[in-house]
């Protein structure tokens, strides 16, 4: 705006010829960022103002660094303006030291200077009023440079007494400087500025004339005005700044600057411009030097570019520094690589490979660099480097080059989105971490070597029926859970998002509908001590919280462990039947005699139903959706997997296990721990018609013959029950307990199966070949049961909940209890995996004891026949 100023003045104001003068330089620690304190004390009123700089963009975010280019870069372009306009340059010192750098700016600006003129004559030739002088000359003059010093410490007493001594020997040492670096030279207007021999030219500043403490200024003044001494006056020929600076501008105003040295005289050029002229030079020059380099013509922008790589040294130095620790970073990154490797690998040796590169590299330059060399590391590792990171069910890796699986492939026919071009097609093929699992058939008879599993169709279907082609357990009698029956070819799956509030409902509303379900089946209770009979009924004793699955199923009071010791060791075969009623009768005596050593007895009590029950309940599934993952209770109601993860199957007749010798023809089982365990149940007959037909017309094994009831018939049956634990070896053990693995030494079996009938049994246990090195985790994998030739039927109905809750819960599907057949070895084997709506879970790492199989898996059910029709 001082153009629009200077036009509003008066008319001789405009015409007044002035001297320019200058201030530059840094200010000292205190002087708030302010270095022109001394030329207002000399002209009395504060001129100068303070310029609090508003830009608070990208500077807030960089490293001083890496704008210290631009600053320098700034700050020449403005040194060179006022160099071209100004008679008088004042640098200002905040020590007595002079800035060596100074020297290089100095030698930048003179060479700028020189490609400059012919584009600053062209812009003065536009200016009118101009002389011809000043046009061609492209400046004033060659501007004297005048050196402040300024020592503003209170313990500067030697300074001020021998004041001229320093300011002579710093104008010798500054002169010297000047003239060895070839900055000035003896004809003044060849040089950027010119120093004059014949005046003063540095000044130390002693007093500082800038109130910069308050309290410590009126203080001062209070003690100057207190001291009894009268004031002296200052003298007149003390050399103060006044001095100094007019000496200096009053040649200017009266007969200019002749500062050349030599033998020829050279006339010099020295012009005192209007107010006027000198604000429109101003103008038009700012407008030049701050013009974008992208408006530049090409030869103009050549020299600003040329400039600001002139003044950046340090980048220059940096760029190359960190030119030569490139490659070797990358050297670094590319050493002892395999052919393919993952992410996680990748940013491990990125990481070496940039560690490597800043002990090399220094400088602005180092972040620039290091941004190429991580992007020349991604670009290596993705082009033919990068592993296929898909994780298996177990939590492998595949070890494969990334690629896509023929399911996909054949699905979607498009690239897998990775970082590689898309003109590069990736090859098809199977996954494979290259760990190799020991896993056995459905009936254990047989043990193979498995891949690591990366489907759950993998893991708990294909590798068993490919299985059943090599083992007899094909064509044994087996159980079949409920599947997805497509009744067309155009198959989808299912939305598997599930509200939990409304499956909780619907299963609770199904469970009050059907009460003959659950009269049909047993409800198992502990008896109290002395055999009193203690039965609960099962309605009120059942909790409507653990309804958790779609399907009708049939609650279980569970059985609570007896510490039943039996007094010999069993010797016989299970299913022999004068074995059998031999054990019993002698049971009946110990019932006389008060009990022998049991404390307590399980006892089973089995009503007839009220009316006749009700048919199995089926859902409608759907025939033209399937269910993705497998069947657990938050799963939508009426969908079928499309194939089951289960298996029950029957081995054969109850005499294939012998209590003596344990589990037989079934490999990897640890010395010792594979037998089954006995669990003695009492079951009480409540009904009013005959006994089944398989016993009329002879008494029933069991049945008591000193006594009876009079409210029904007692006897009791022997299960033998087994959990077995697999291990990734193939390790095999049976566990009696929820903590205890099972130990028979020399074939004895001192534990009875209350205990693991009465409890959750964990679905994860330490494997005992982990004792020896990494710990290997042993999964339950299947249930062993040697159902009794009795008036019963033993009843599964497994539940099993894999993970913490809110993990749901899994089961095989059937709407109620499965019903064994008597005397009779059957296998329940679990799934390999478990995997919900939101993905596999796997083995928690602290947490084994919340993966459990839920307790109520055996019951009890009369083998009850139909009811005539009248």
């Amino acid at each position: 705006h001082s153009i629009e100023y200077i036009s509003q003045c008066a008319l001789g104001l405009r015409k007044d010829r002035v001297c320019i003068v200058s201030v530059v330089g840094k200010s000292s620690l205190g002087a708030n960022a302010c270095k022109t304190a001394l030329v207002d004390d000399v002209l009395g009123r504060n001129v100068f103002r303070g310029l609090f700089c508003q830009e608070k963009d990208v500077k807030n975010d960089l490293g001083f660094l890496q704008i210290c280019t631009d600053i320098t870069y700034n700050v020449s372009r403005c040194l060179l303006l006022l160099f071209l306009i100004s008679h008088i340059v004042i640098i200002v010192n905040p020590s007595l030291q002079f800035d060596l750098n100074y020297l290089q700016i100095f030698r930048h600006l003179e060479a700028t200077r020189l490609k400059l003129q012919p584009y600053i004559t062209d812009i003065l030739r536009n200016v009118h009023g101009l002389s011809n002088d000043w046009i061609s000359f492209g400046r004033l003059c060659s501007p004297r440079v005048l050196f402040v010093f300024e020592n503003y410490e209170k313990n500067n007493e030697t300074i001020v007494k021998n004041k001229r001594n320093y300011e002579k020997y710093l104008e010798d040492q500054i002169y010297r400087f000047l003239r060895k670096s070839r900055i000035i030279t003896n004809i003044c207007s060849n040089s950027l500025f010119a120093i004059c021999n014949q005046t003063d030219f540095v000044f130390i500043a002693t007093k500082d004339a800038t109130i910069r403490d308050a309290q410590s200024f009126f203080l001062d003044l209070l003690v100057k005005y207190c001291n009894s001494e009268p004031f002296e006056e200052e003298k007149e020929d003390e050399r103060n700044f006044y001095s100094f600076i007019w000496a200096h501008i009053s040649v200017a105003l009266s007969r200019g600057f002749d500062d050349n040295v030599g033998r020829h005289a050279v006339v010099p050029v020295f012009e005192l411009p209007t107010v006027k002229d000198f604000f429109n030079v101003l103008q038009k020059l700012k407008e030049f030097f701050y013009k974008p380099v992208e408006e530049m013509s090409k030869e103009m922008a050549t020299v600003f570019n040329q400039w600001r790589s002139s003044l950046d040294a340090d980048t220059r130095f940096s760029e190359a520094r960190c030119a030569k620790g490139l490659p070797i970073a990358m050297s670094v990154y590319q050493d002892s690589l395999p052919t393919h490797y993952t992410s996680d690998f990748h940013e491990r040796k990125v990481a070496m490979a940039l560690q490597m590169f800043t002990l090399h590299a220094r400088g602005p330059a180092l972040f620039d660099y290091a941004r190429q060399l991580r992007e020349e590391c991604d670009r290596f590792w993705q082009n033919g480097h990068q592993m296929c990171e898909v994780l298996s069910l177990t939590g492998n890796n595949c070890i494969n080059p990334i690629h896509i699986t023929k399911s996909e492939d054949a699905a979607t026919g498009e690239v897998v989105e990775d970082s590689i071009a898309n003109t590069n097609q990736l090859p098809s093929m199977p996954h494979c971490s290259g760990v190799k699992l020991t896993s056995a058939c459905d009936c254990g008879r047989r043990q193979a070597n498995r891949e690591d599993p990366f489907t759950v169709k993998a893991a708990n279907y294909d590798f068993y029926m490919l299985m059943r082609s090599k083992c007899s357990c094909g064509h044994l009698e087996r159980v079949e859970f409920p599947i997805f029956q497509p009744s067309t070819t155009d198959v989808k799956p299912a939305n598997t998002l599930t509200v939990e509030n409304s499956l909780m409902t619907q299963s609770e509303q199904e469970y009050e509908s059907q009460p003959d379900i659950r009269n049909s089946f047993t409800n198992l209770s502990q008896s109290s001590v002395g055999g009193v009979e203690a039965v609960a009924e099962s309605v009120d004793t059942l909790k409507r919280s653990e309804i958790l699955s779609k399907e009708k199923e049939v609650q279980e009071q569970p059985v609570e462990v007896s510490k039943a010791a039996s007094s010999k060791d069993e010797e016989t075969k299970s299913e022999c039947s004068s074995d059998e009623e031999g054990d019993e009768d002698e049971s009946d005596d110990d019932t006389e005699n008060g009990g022998g050593d049991r404390e307590r007895d399980i006892q089973l009590v089995i009503r007839e139903s009220i009316s006749s029950r009700l048919n199995t309940y089926v859902n409608q599934s759907s025939t033209t959706h399937y269910l993705p993952g497998m069947l657990h209770s938050m799963s939508p109601s009426g969908l079928l997997p499309k194939f089951s993860s289960w298996s029950l199957v029957c081995l054969g007749p109850s005499s294939l296990y012998s209590h003596n010798m344990g589990v037989q023809d079934q490999p990897g089982f640890i010395s010792g721990t594979n037998f089954l365990l006995p669990w003695d149940v009492t079951v009480k007959l409540e009904h009013s018609g005959h006994l089944p037909p398989l016993w009329e017309g002879k008494r029933p094994p069991g049945i008591k013959n000193k006594k009876t009831l009079k409210d029904g018939t007692q006897f009791t049956v022997k299960i033998f029950i087994g959990t077995e634990y697999e291990c990734p070896r193939g390790h095999r053990f049976m566990c009696s307990a929820p903590d205890t693995i099972l130990k028979a030494n020399l074939g004895i079996v001192k534990e009875n199966a209350n205990k693991i009938a009465s409890n959750d049994m964990p679905l994860y246990f330490p494997c005992v070949c982990s004792r020896t090195g990494k710990q290997l985790i042993a999964q339950l994998m299947r249930i062993h049961i040697v159902t009794p030739k009795a008036p019963v039927h033993v009843t599964l109905d497994p539940k099993v909940q894999p993970g913490p809750p809110p993990c749901p819960i899994f089961s095989p599907g059937l709407p109620e209890p499965v019903r064994l057949s008597q005397s009779a070895y059957w296998i329940l084997r679990l799934p390999f995996v478990y995997e919900g709506d939101h993905g596999v879970y796997y083995p928690p790492k602290d947490r084994l004891d919340s993966c459990r199989l839920l307790r109520g898996i055996y019951g009890i059910a009369d083998y009850i026949s139909k009811p005539k029709v009248k």
